[in-house]
């Protein structure tokens, strides 16, 4: 068996895909427990012959990193048994020895994304960061955090929901984005850009900020001046004046230039 290092190298293309795939937010966390698995197994991914294994794990060591830790997790294995069957991630599931092993056979689709992981585009996630996940939309925020932590200058957007209000979604994210910094150890700046054809949101933008991020000129105080921002930590979600923040990186700037 492979070493347990608690993490697992997800091609990007089939982690987006999970986490814009409909599911409870247990069942998307053993998902990812159970790709876990399949380096555990100790397979033979370079064999492009061999169709999707039929693995297996007991239900404790699959919840054991993402949860839920609960005594009766039977009923949650049955539902995510159910829901991946439904959705097309695995060809055949079940439930063995009084619901205590899972065994399952991945579809052929994330069986060939797991065969042939590109070594410059994908996220490594870690199961005891994703426990910390308790809703679908915080651990879309860590999937894509996770991904980006590690360039010089980590950024990415968020869409807007022409169905919901902007009070409600900025508050969501503001949450969410909250949580992920804590489990990363990062400091996000977000702000909420607008079309440029119409004074119209288009959508947010989260910049992150560590202490091997390599910004060039500090452009992660980079705003227009109109554009509202929140600077967001483990601790706090805070709204900053552009003006400030402006200012703080001419600051910066300079103590560079003054080395």
């Amino acid at each position: 068996m492979s070493p347990d290092n608690g993490k697992v190298q997800i091609p990007w293309q089939l982690a987006e895909q999970i986490i814009h795939t409909e599911m409870s937010i247990t069942t998307l966390r053993l998902l990812f427990s159970m790709l876990h698995q399949l380096d555990l197994a100790d397979l033979d991914y370079q064999d492009a012959s061999l169709e999707p294994p039929t693995i297996w794990a007991s239900c404790a060591a699959l919840r054991a990193r993402v949860g839920p830790k609960r005594p009766n997790g039977a009923r949650d294995m049955r539902t995510a048994l159910r829901e991946l069957l439904n959705i097309g991630y695995l060809e055949a599931g079940a439930l063995l020895d009084r619901n205590t092993i899972f065994q399952w056979q991945f579809s052929s689709a994330v069986w060939a994304h797991m065969q042939n992981r590109p070594s410059d585009f994908y996220v490594l996630i870690d199961l005891d960061e994703l426990a910390k996940c308790q809703s679908w939309f915080t651990l879309m925020i860590y999937v894509q955090m996770r991904k980006i932590r590690g360039c010089a200058a980590p950024q990415f957007r968020v869409g807007i929901d022409q169905d919901a209000s902007i009070a409600a979604q900025t508050k969501r994210l503001l949450g969410a984005t909250q949580r992920v910094a804590g489990i990363l150890d990062v400091t996000c700046y977000v702000s909420l850009n607008y079309a440029s054809h119409a004074p119209i949101p288009h959508h947010f933008l989260i910049k992150m900020t560590h202490a091997k991020t390599r910004w060039y000129k500090h452009a992660y105080l980079k705003f227009s001046p109109k554009t509202k921002i929140w600077r967001v930590d483990s601790t706090t979600s805070k709204r900053s004046d552009p003006r400030t923040i402006m200012q703080n990186r001419a600051d910066k700037m300079a103590q560079d230039v003054a080395g």
